[in-house]
């Protein structure tokens, strides 16, 4: 309802039947209404609650003029029935609105005039009713529209919130998906370096079964050539026996053979006496045939001297042949004693490369998990302070995995 409608209905309460004879009252109600009205229209109060904010409260229009009983029971049965729900919607700001300047006299002087017949009574009384009906639908309806426009706002700031919410559950959700795929790296990784660990042990253990065997190639070879130093150091003292009795052999040819020469000379001497006999006489045949026999006694010691010292020689041949063969026997050994110290040389080398390997390994290891473990630590610790969950339930529900191992 507009300004016009209202002030229609205002001046019917106050006195729509007798409008030309106002002039003869001092001031009318309705002239008051809308003075009031034209002020609260000029006042610079709150701009909504200037045009239609025209309510006023039903105490304000009681009736002063008690003549028609009928109106009286109708006035009281509407007041107790609707008044205290619609004195409920008025505030502090409508109260100062009544109308304070209005004196009683010049009202009841109106009322009487203006309200003579009961159906007119009736008729004003109907237009006031529903006049207070619109008004206090009319604040329902304002209070109703504050409460959707306050409602809409709150709709539309949990549609925002929601909408943040659903953004930041994205996010958390792509970090909680991106945490798992490190994880899962991290653990394809673990698993990795597990398999090199559990190759490089492969290894060490097959490294380990080569030092074994070539300790035992080695204490074989020790006992080996202990054996052979044993043998060397036996026909070392075969052999210096034999040139010992080379040496005594070669003593006695060479008294042989002075002994030999002395006999060439005395043979020779005594060819000499036997030529000198032959020729001085024959007297001394008998004597001459002595001496042939005693030299044919001496060639035959000659004879047996020169057959030992032809053994003597062979003997001397098969020493040095066997003297030739245990010296080459000695380098190879020897030369086999070399290459088997070379060839324990490089497997020791070879171990303590693959110690070294396996220590640096170790340490490797040792980092990586180090590293996992503070990874672990401050992931569990952002998703603990970001989600507000526990965190087993969290490890237990999003990771297909178990994480006690790395934790």
């Amino acid at each position: 309802m507009s300004n016009k409608v209202v002030k229609k209905l205002m001046r019917e309460i106050g006195g729509g039947d007798c409008q030309g004879t106002t002039t003869s009252m001092p001031i009318s109600d309705c002239d008051i209404l809308e003075r009031e009205t034209d002020k609260k229209n000029e006042e610079p109060h709150p701009p909504a609650e200037t045009e239609d904010d025209m309510s006023y409260p039903p105490s304000d229009f009681q009736l002063c003029s008690y003549a028609c009983e009928k109106l009286l029971r109708v006035r009281r049965t509407v007041s107790l029935a609707d008044i205290p729900t619609m004195s409920n919607h008025w505030d502090a700001a409508n109260k100062r609105r009544r109308l304070d300047a209005v004196t009683p006299s010049e009202v009841i002087a109106n009322l009487r005039r203006n309200l003579g017949t009961p159906e007119a009574a009736v008729h004003h009384s109907f237009l006031a009713f529903i006049l207070n009906a619109w008004r206090s639908d009319r604040v329902r309806s304002q209070k109703v529209n504050k409460l959707s426009e306050e409602r809409f706002a709150q709709i539309t700031q949990l549609n925002l919130s929601s909408a943040v919410l659903k953004k930041l559950l994205e996010s958390e959700r792509t970090r909680v998906a991106e945490a798992a795929r490190k994880l899962q790296q991290i653990s394809q990784n673990l698993e990795r370096a597990r398999s090199a660990k559990d190759a490089l042990q492969r290894e060490l253990d097959l490294k380990r079964e080569c030092l074994e065997r070539a300790d035992n190639r080695t204490a074989l070879m020790k006992k080996e050539s202990m054996n052979l130093k044993n043998k060397m150091d036996a026909a070392n003292l075969f052999i210096l026996a034999l040139k010992k009795q080379l040496q005594d052999a070669k003593h006695e040819k060479d008294g042989l053979i002075k002994e030999i020469a002395d006999l060439r000379k005395t043979i020779e001497n005594k060819d000499k006496c036997v030529e000198q006999l032959v020729a001085e006489s024959h007297e001394f045949n008998f004597r001459i045939v002595e001496s042939e026999k005693i030299a044919g006694g001496l060639s035959a010691e000659l004879q047996v001297y020169k057959r030992k010292h032809e053994d003597l020689n062979r003997d001397n041949r098969a020493l040095r042949g066997k003297i030739s063969r245990l010296e080459s026997f000695n380098a190879d050994l020897e030369t086999k004693l070399e290459k088997e110290d070379e060839e324990r040389k490089k497997c020791q080398e070879q171990c303590l490369q693959h110690a070294l390997e396996a220590a640096e390994l170790r340490m490797t290891l040792e980092t990586l998990r180090h590293t996992d473990k503070l990874w672990l630590a401050r992931v569990l610790q952002t998703l603990n302070s970001i989600l507000k969950v526990p965190v087993k339930l969290i490890l237990y529900t999003s990771f297909p995995f178990p994480l006690s191992r790395s934790q």
